[in-house]
């Protein structure tokens, strides 16, 4: 099922489980600096260098809780990089909405019947920006 809503960007998050959220933890920031700016905008990295200078993961952590709020969402929201997640999800951009979402701000709900899906090639995957 496809729900189809509009909400106004303050209502919005970046939904950072499957790819920011690791690359924050595990990032090295000579392989993740240079490709994360693409999909997230280049304000994404004044959060992540200060997350990666911190050895705490609570620290990096929390920047990224920080980051996911912040400007970068406009920029994540335009984003046409297909990335490869830690789950093997393939997006290009992942948000989640603060609730309720009132009925009103409903524009479509769609049942969709399953079909064989081929996944596009992956142009960053979450793997490339951290130490295996």
């Amino acid at each position: 099922m496809v729900v189809t809503f509009e909400a106004p960007q303050r209502n919005l998050i970046i939904d950072g489980r499957d790819f920011l959220y690791p690359d924050f933890q595990f990032g090295v920031p000579e392989l993740a600096r240079p490709v994360l700016a693409a999909p997230v905008g280049p304000a994404i990295l004044l959060y992540a260098d200060r997350a990666w200078s911190s050895q705490e993961t609570q620290e990096r952590i929390a920047r990224c809780d920080l980051a996911i709020q912040d400007d970068v969402i406009a920029a994540h929201a335009r984003n046409t990089t297909i990335l490869g997640g830690k789950q093997g999800t393939v997006f290009s951009s992942a948000f989640m909405a603060r609730a309720p979402i009132l009925p009103q701000h409903i524009c479509s709900v769609e049942i969709v019947q399953a079909t064989v899906f081929e996944p596009p090639d992956i142009d960053i995957s979450f793997r490339e920006m951290i130490a295996l």
